[in-house]
């Protein structure tokens, strides 16, 4: 009986300690995050000797009470992405875009293919006595090297687009001719 009584202590105990684990981590929760126009899956496309500047965007918002200070380092990719500096600050309730500039060399070959990867860390608050947790994440994108679009492929595609409503506004016209011919 004296058995059966200590083990149930012990997984009540053990509940207890979990249950107490579970809600101090709760107080951790950030409402902070990364976002950017391209990541896995959605690949920046660019031509060779082409600059272009990529907005990653700090989002400190939901029930953020405090501004948090991010740390934003280049991962991989440094060949052609820069950082223009590795710390932010973002207000409570607010965001901050960290601008990537791309910058693809002129000798860079059609179909080559860059991971650009950029890693966000938070920066926790110095407190003194308490020991400060951060977030972590990373935004990652290829960036796929293609032919620069010539203007005689956009003329030519309008040129297309044209003819094909030409061709459909001269359907609808024998198709309403048609019906009216047969009412008369």
């Amino acid at each position: 009986m004296e058995d059966k009584l200590r083990k149930m202590k012990n997984k009540i105990h053990l509940m207890l300690g979990t249950a107490l684990i579970f809600l101090s981590l709760l107080s951790l929760a950030y409402a902070f995050g990364v976002s950017s126009d391209y990541w896995e899956g959605n690949p920046m496309k660019i031509s060779p000797g082409e600059a272009k500047i990529v907005n990653l965007n700090l989002q400190n918002i939901a029930n953020a009470q405090e501004s948090v200070k991010a740390s934003v380092t280049m991962v991989s990719g440094s060949e052609i992405a820069s950082l223009e500096k590795n710390e932010y600050l973002v207000a409570a309730g607010a965001s901050t875009d960290v601008p990537l500039a791309i910058n693809i060399p002129a000798s860079a070959k059609i179909g080559d293919v860059y991971k650009v990867k950029v890693e966000v860390k938070t920066i926790p608050a110095s407190v003194s006595g308490a020991v400060g947790m951060g977030t972590g994440m990373s935004v990652s994108f290829d960036v796929i090297i293609e032919e620069k679009p010539s203007a005689e492929k956009a003329k030519s595609n309008i040129l297309v687009y044209i003819i094909i409503a030409i061709i459909i506004i001269a359907l609808i016209a024998i198709i309403v001719r048609k019906k009216k011919f047969k009412f008369c």
